[in-house]
């Protein structure tokens, strides 16, 4: 009996342990539950914020920022780039600016700030804030220097797009679009062969990772590599390029990669696939009549062949004079003596010819300041300004131009170099930029300003030894041409083949290219400011000969490029006159622009005087002449101001 007690007792005890520890455990269990501590915020944000959930890290670093202490950093920072991601600039850039500042700010926040400069359209701010960005040691951000790639790209700073797309190029997982940019550059730079080492191994990376890229930016790529390849007179590579193209169901609708297909078979004499091809490629070149041919340079000798009566009188113009260099410095009117400089008192600069070149010595005090003449542009019977290099080998243009006009001649201040306020260099010459190693003026006065890189580029064409602005400056390279026409197809294989029948716009593109000097954004705010003048380019395209003309005036209405530009203001006006003779059309032989309505004639002078008050000579004081205002206008006197 004692026993069974016994064991009863301890049977009941141990229960009433069991249900007191469950007791004890279940409110351990409830007070920690009640006590635990509530979930990182920060962490949540910053998970959302890393899966591309802006929205959800926004608003979980807003929390925080509202139940906690304000002046938490990290969730304010948090908060200011999940904002921009969402597009929220407004929001993100108050905090960087009221909360945050530049402080500790690291390359993810450059570029967001950047992204949102950009988005402003405050290009040139952005590209200064992802630069800070890309300086910081360290730390390397894919999107950072994708975006200073393609914004340079976009503002034509071709060097430092090239520099950064290949900076990315070095980052895992941004191999394809660092070459592919850097590519894009290089052509741009008119460097056919480095854009196609470049392309090759973005296009590679691709190849290996097929799912890589988006197809459609892919064929781009691959179209660029091919021209690129066309342009080395590399046509078996054009077509591996093409392949994938080609080869795929896209190519049907595809007419750039047709149109380039039959121009690698007509390199490679292939006649009758070229044909094919280039119907198939529908109305690609007639829709796109300003590309250049992908077709390597001939030199403007090989065009006497069979244009020999034009390109002798084009020998006569002043696009044919306006470069000099090597022996035909030797040609150029220099002072007989040392100049005074007309704006620094005491400079004295002596320009002379030792042996085949030209130096320029600038004395100042105790000083001797050194230059030997590179190119000069100009032609002597208007003015001439040399570019010289100095001693530490700078280009600059020299101080002192020469000119001449109907009241003399003589050596004056450079036009454009009086703007020159550098404290530090006031008599040397304003400095001249040098792009990818070619000076800045060769773009406007040579065939392929490439030619004349620095150091010498060792893959100079034929066209080198054109004596200055030759004909495939505007034709575009010839290669193909030559053997379109020694295949005797329709098809000519050249740009500006039949200028007369393109529209006024796309033929004042490519006078305008090098006859606009000054800013656009400028002149659209001032166009008849007399400035302006030298930009005949822009100013045409605001009359409303212009714009009236149903888009047929343009510069060959009245120039002829082939020939010496005709000085008579008779003639000039017979051009006028022409539309504005009050007939119902003009004569197909006599009219620049044939099938369009007869403008009323001038109710003041019908039948002379248009160029002399329409388009008036403008003086130009820097360059010693007078210049045509094409802006053609009413020029109504302005009304004098008060004194």
């Amino acid at each position: 009996m004692t026993t069974m007690a016994t064991r009863t007792t301890g049977r009941r005890r141990a229960w009433t342990i069991g249900i007191a520890a469950a007791a004890i455990a279940l409110a351990l269990g409830v007070t920690a539950w009640q006590f635990r501590p509530p979930p990182d915020g920060l962490a949540e944000a910053r998970r959302a914020y890393a899966h591309g959930d802006w929205d959800r890290a926004a608003e979980a670093a807003r929390r925080l920022l509202v139940d906690g202490p304000a002046a938490d950093r990290k969730a304010l920072q948090l908060y200011a780039r999940a904002s921009i991601r969402r597009g929220r600039d407004d929001v993100g850039n108050a905090v960087y600016r009221d909360r945050l500042g530049p402080r500790g700010m690291d390359a993810e926040d450059y570029y967001l700030v950047g992204l949102s400069m950009a988005r402003l359209g405050r290009t040139d701010t952005a590209i200064q804030l992802w630069e800070k960005g890309a300086a910081i040691e360290g730390v390397e951000s894919t999107e950072l220097l994708e975006a200073l790639a393609r914004q340079s790209l976009a503002s034509g700073r071709l060097e430092a797009a090239d520099r950064w797309a290949r900076r990315l190029a070095r980052l895992p997982g941004a191999e394809v679009k660092g070459w592919l940019l850097s590519g894009e550059a290089r052509d741009r730079l008119d460097d056919p062969t480095g854009a196609a080492e470049a392309l090759d191994r973005g296009l590679g990376s691709a190849a290996a990772d097929s799912t890589h890229g988006d197809p459609a930016e892919l064929a781009r790529y691959r179209r660029l590599l091919a021209r690129c390849r066309l342009r080395l007179g590399q046509p078996a590579h054009a077509r591996e390029a093409l392949r994938q193209i080609l080869g795929s169901g896209a190519a049907a609708d595809d007419g750039e990669a047709r149109w380039l297909a039959s121009r690698a078979a007509l390199q490679q004499d292939r006649i009758d696939e070229a044909t094919s091809e280039l119907r198939q490629a529908g109305s690609y070149r007639r829709d796109h009549p300003l590309v250049p041919e992908p077709s390597p340079f001939v030199g403007s000798g090989r065009c006497v062949e069979c244009h020999s009566e034009i390109t002798r009188s084009y020998a006569a113009t002043r696009h044919a004079h306006s470069f000099h260099r090597g022996d035909d410095l030797a040609a150029l009117p220099v002072p007989e003596g040392p100049l005074p400089d007309p704006t620094a008192p005491g400079v004295t600069v002596a320009i002379r010819r030792v042996g085949r070149r030209i130096e320029a010595d600038t004395h100042a005090k105790d000083q001797v300041l050194k230059a030997v003449v590179a190119y000069a542009f100009g032609t002597p019977e208007r003015y001439v300004t040399m570019i010289g290099r100095d001693e530490a080998g700078e280009f600059r243009g020299l101080r002192l131009s020469y000119y001449h006009s109907t009241h003399g001649s003589g050596w004056d201040r450079t036009a454009g170099d009086a703007g020159n306020s550098d404290p530090r260099e006031p008599i040397r010459g304003r400095p001249i930029d040098v792009r990818d190693g070619v000076v800045r003026c060769l773009v406007c006065h040579v065939t392929r300003p490439r030619d004349f890189r620095d150091p010498p580029p060792s893959d100079a064409g034929p066209e080198a030894n054109d004596r200055a602005i030759g004909c495939e400056r505007c034709h575009g390279p010839g290669g193909n041409h030559l053997a379109a026409v020694a295949a005797g197809l329709a098809d000519p294989a050249i740009a500006v083949a039949r200028a007369a029948a393109w529209p006024a716009r796309t033929l004042d593109a490519q006078c305008s290219e090098c006859h606009t000097v000054d800013l656009r954004p400028a002149i659209r705010e001032a166009p008849d400011d007399p400035r302006f003048v030298r930009s005949p380019g822009l100013t045409l395209t605001f009359s409303r000969c212009y714009t009236e003309s149903q888009g047929r005036l343009s510069c060959l209405s009245c120039h002829d490029p082939h020939r010496v530009a005709e000085a008579s203001a008779a003639h000039h006006d017979d051009r006028c006159l022409s539309c504005h003779s009050g007939g119902r059309t003009g004569a197909a032989s006599a009219n620049p622009t044939p099938g369009i309505a007869m403008a009323r004639p001038c109710p003041v002078r019908p039948a002379s005087g248009c160029i002399a008050c329409h388009m008036p000579k403008v003086p130009v004081t820097e360059l010693h002449t007078t210049l045509t205002d094409h802006f053609i206008r009413v020029h109504r006197p302005k009304p004098a101001r008060n004194p």
